[in-house]
């Protein structure tokens, strides 16, 4: 996937060539071969988050489960949230939420 990039001050503007198709509520075994490709060429982690799942650190305190403050996450737990988040992302600007109708009565399908 080519991306191009533009600075525009202490910011990086990315514009991607290949997004993958916009989920609408139909045809969803063809959207899922190709929202795992698009997040593969992304990273694999991303992936591993969608078909793993997340979990928050935990840590035993007075034989208690509880989360694990921020701050004393190992890097693997960081990366794992990071992957996470990315994921989480690319799935809700993927998937159409709504079905507004146009004048006409045709779907209007929009990303943000």
């Amino acid at each position: 996937m080519k991306t191009n990039t533009r600075d525009i001050g202490n910011f990086v503007q990315r514009e991607q060539e290949s997004l993958p198709l916009l989920f609408c509520g139909v045809n969803y075994h063809f959207w899922k071969v190709h929202i795992k490709i698009f997040m593969g060429s992304i990273n694999k982690g991303i992936c591993q988050a969608v078909v793993n799942g997340y979990t928050i650190p935990t840590q035993e305190v007075n034989n208690e489960t509880i989360k694990k403050p921020y701050e004393s996450w190992s890097t693997e737990e960081t990366k794992r949230a990071k992957y996470d988040s990315k994921a989480t992302n690319i799935m809700k600007k993927m998937m159409v939420l709504s079905k507004p109708r146009g004048e006409g009565g045709e779907l209007v399908f929009k990303t943000k």
